[in-house]
């Protein structure tokens, strides 16, 4: 008997056909939505837990609570597949008692493409609240098939419980966006969640993540800080199960970050590299 081999880019065929004929409907477009290195290593949360820039296309009210002013940048390839690829930007200023940001992504190859451009405003209603909201504009491209735009809304509130733990709520796509001739429906994501401080070496962070559409997700997220230039974290992600781990170095303004998600089901991995500057890091 033959023993059947999977090249990388057979794996990733198949991983498509298993999505597309369990679930019955394509609605795969914009599900793989860009984080920083950091979140990635923490378990994949989308509240912002460090200050990294990038995090912002998640929860845009962090751009206060983080005084954003600098850029960062993503790239990774999902689970090591040499034909897909996903990077992201992102820039933030304050201005008062405002914060702005532009970011933007993609993902995919030479024949099927997602991008994404994001405009993020957040305002300080209260000393303990912070609001924020995205406009973003989806393109999709197939090679000869053609391209399509959709326009999306997310929003994001903050909470500051005390000196120690944060309340973050994100909501993404508000207003029900649809792209491409048949009209397939983005993803409405809501999360909640709480990130803290246990001690000044150790914050842990959890989140529910709920697809409107299908089944939520319970995510947990660890980071441990030695040292003030060095951190590790770890986290764990329900629904399909996912270890992911990574580590940060920090030189004044600048941070490096290294992360990557085991995907338990599928025996693949997804590393991501980042880096960034924060002008005016607290």
């Amino acid at each position: 008997m033959k023993t059947l081999r999977f090249t990388k880019s057979s794996k990733f065929i198949l991983i498509c056909f298993v999505v597309i004929f369990q679930r019955n409907l394509l609605f795969g477009a914009f599900e793989t939505y860009p984080m920083s290195t950091a979140n990635l290593a923490f378990g994949r949360i989308n509240m912002n837990y460090k200050g990294n820039l990038i995090d912002i296309i998640n929860e845009p009210s962090s751009i206060i609570n983080f005084n954003m002013k600098g850029g960062e940048i993503i790239w990774n390839r999902p689970f090591q597949i040499n034909e897909l690829q996903q990077t992201a930007f992102a820039l933030g200023i304050m201005y008062k008692n405002w914060g702005f940001g532009i970011s933007g992504s993609t993902f995919g190859n030479n024949i099927y493409n997602e991008s994404t451009l994001v405009l993020s405003v957040a305002k300080s209603v209260k000393k303990k609240l912070s609001l924020g909201a995205n406009i973003i504009l989806y393109q999709l491209k197939i090679n000869d098939y053609g391209t399509a735009h959709a326009p999306g809304l997310s929003a994001s509130m903050r909470y500051t419980i005390n000196d120690n733990w944060d309340w973050i709520t994100t909501i993404r796509n508000i207003n029900y966006p649809k792209i491409g001739a048949s009209k397939d429906e983005l993803p409405q994501v809501v999360t909640t969640g709480f990130v803290g401080t246990v001690h000044e070496i150790l914050t842990i962070a959890t989140e529910w993540e709920q697809d409107l559409a299908y089944k939520g997700a319970i995510k947990f997220g660890v980071m441990v800080k030695p040292l003030k230039q060095l951190l590790f974290s770890v986290g764990y992600v329900s629904n399909p199960g996912q270890l992911t781990a990574g580590l940060s170095i920090n030189i004044n303004k600048v941070y490096f970050e290294y992360g990557t998600i085991a995907y338990s089901d599928l025996g693949l991995f997804t590393h991501q590299l980042g880096i960034g500057v924060n002008l005016d890091r607290r």
